[in-house]
């Protein structure tokens, strides 16, 4: 038994996981932590991001759903797209993103998985997808499909400052159509804004062995695929494409700023690609009201000033009025009180403000008016101890002018 003791092994238990503390910013940073979870049955996922500061303090979040996901580094790209424009909408651009996928992280920071078609990329009107240097070159293998909203003053040989072009190698656009679709009934040419901030769809189709491609775009509240295409072209995509292609979406603006959203694509390259349920799309963000203008503010501020102004003078004045109305106001003498018999003819009786009036000469007093004075037993004026009166006394409107 001692034996066995000795012999058995000692119970280790389990090393507790490692846990990693949230670390807090730099000063006059944000940090957003994003993350993504792929469903592979379904390809469907969901993402979410919350941004803190450097206090470790609440900034924004955002969660949504993702679907045609086609692997778990797709759901975790499609996440950080996600923060990125939460930081947008904040309006920071001094930021750490911080992720527990370790693969789209050093996608990031390293040129290993750098898919782009080709070097020399520039913004403004060559879309972030070709560059001044390299137009035209056969070497660049691209084709591009371009939904443009700015007319490059005729460089470009582009229709309008709203149209779809089909780019070969170049930006300079081999065919290029004002946006609209063709409706089934009558084939009526309806245009479609770019920039009416509504969903469009687009289908991007190419036979390769008619060697034609059609473009077709319309509104999502246009329920069927129009059987028209905007664009129907024969062209032969063989010395353009290779063996290995990538698949993408590429956008810039010059110094204005803006957003393209992409809800859902989908993709195949023998036959026909999976349809979009467009009740699935997700919700375009709202896009926040930019803040006042400096002279907005000063407009408020004068206006909440002279608002102000103008209800302390009202109040002052009101106050002031209210003090003289009491002032003059008819106020009944304590003998008054104890002999209510002496207001024998209330309504003949004159206020305190008609006998100032009457004595300063404001106001005029009828001749055959007379002051009343009766049963009172006495009156003190001063230096005088008394005065009795009996029966009615008069004194004529004449003798009341001319003073108090």
């Amino acid at each position: 038994m001692v034996d066995f003791k000795c012999l058995k092994s000692p119970v280790i238990p389990p090393k507790p996981p490692d846990i990693t503390n949230w670390v807090r910013p730099p000063e006059n940073q944000v940090k957003i932590n994003f993350d993504g979870a792929f469903n592979q049955a379904s390809g469907e996922g969901g993402w979410g991001y919350i941004i803190r500061d450097q206090a470790g303090d609440f900034v924004a979040a955002g969660s949504g759903i993702s679907v045609h996901l086609r692997d778990p580094l797709h759901s975790e790209a499609v996440a950080c797209l996600a923060a990125v424009s939460g930081a947008i909408r904040v309006g920071t651009n001094r930021i750490i993103f911080e992720s527990d996928a370790s693969n789209l992280v050093q996608a990031l920071k390293s040129n290993e998985l750098d898919k782009s078609c080709s070097p020399g990329q520039s913004a403004e009107q060559y879309l972030g997808l070709l560059g001044k240097g390299n137009l035209g070159n056969s070497s660049n293998h691209v084709f591009a499909v371009e939904f443009d909203t700015v007319q490059a003053s005729g460089l470009l040989n582009e229709t309008n400052g709203n149209h779809v072009g089909v780019d070969l190698n170049s930006l300079v656009s081999a065919l290029s159509e004002p946006a609209g679709y063709f409706t089934d009934d009558g084939g009526r040419n309806v245009s479609v804004p770019l920039e009416s901030a509504q969903p469009i769809q687009a289908w991007v189709d190419y036979d390769g062995r008619a060697r034609v491609l059609n473009v077709t775009i319309a509104p999502a509240s246009v329920s069927t695929r129009p059987h028209r295409p905007l664009i129907s072209h024969a062209i032969d995509l063989t010395a353009i494409f290779k063996q290995d292609m990538c698949v993408g979406f590429s956008a810039a603006t010059g110094k204005l700023a803006s957003s393209h959203y992409i809800l859902a694509w989908s993709f195949r390259t023998d036959g026909v690609a999976q349809s979009i349920d467009l009740s699935r799309l997700p919700k375009v963000p709202k896009t926040p009201a930019p803040p006042p203008s400096m002279s907005t503010v000063i407009m408020i501020v004068a206006l909440s000033c002279a608002a102000t102004l103008v209800m302390v003078v009202v109040a002052i004045g009101q106050t002031l009025w209210l003090r003289r109305r009491a002032a003059l106001a008819e106020t009944l003498e304590e003998w008054e009180l104890d002999h209510p018999h002496s207001q024998w003819q209330p309504e003949a009786r004159p206020s305190m403000r008609q006998v100032c009036q009457y004595l300063d000469g404001e106001e005029e007093m009828h001749d055959d008016a007379v002051l009343h004075i009766s049963n009172v037993d006495s009156i003190d004026f001063g230096s005088l101890k008394s005065l009795t009166w009996s029966s009615c006394a008069t004194m004529s409107a004449g003798s009341l002018r001319g003073g108090r």
